[in-house]
């Protein structure tokens, strides 16, 4: 569904820029998140 959505914007770079960004803060925010469980588990 999500690569779906992702081929149909590739002709606009400007959203293709803006979920490249998106993508990567959530990448940040996961890594953190998962860093945060394993501190509190510890």
């Amino acid at each position: 569904m999500l690569s779906k959505a992702i081929k149909c914007l590739i002709p606009c770079s400007g959203v293709l820029r803006y979920i490249m960004t998106a993508q990567r803060y959530h990448h940040q925010f996961i890594v953190t998140q998962t860093t945060l469980l394993s501190v509190q588990v510890i």
